[in-house]
């Protein structure tokens, strides 16, 4: 679950914005594998789009 909301096209390291989820506090992500060098995962959002998380931003959900 996102614990903060994250706009990548105000506040993203990456020179690539587009590739990253825009996140509000309390959507639930699909994390598939693990976190890459730069500290993302690859997640998607319960409406199907995916992308980019910055795993700072999200918290494990007891049970999931």
């Amino acid at each position: 679950v996102a614990k903060y909301s994250y706009d990548p096209n105000q506040f993203s390291p990456n020179e690539s914005p587009d590739s990253e989820l825009t996140l509000n506090a309390g959507d639930y992500i699909f994390v598939y594998g693990a976190m890459d060098e730069d500290g993302f995962f690859e997640g998607e959002l319960m409406d199907g789009s995916h992308g980019l998380v910055p795993s700072n931003f999200v918290e494990r959900v007891p049970g999931g």
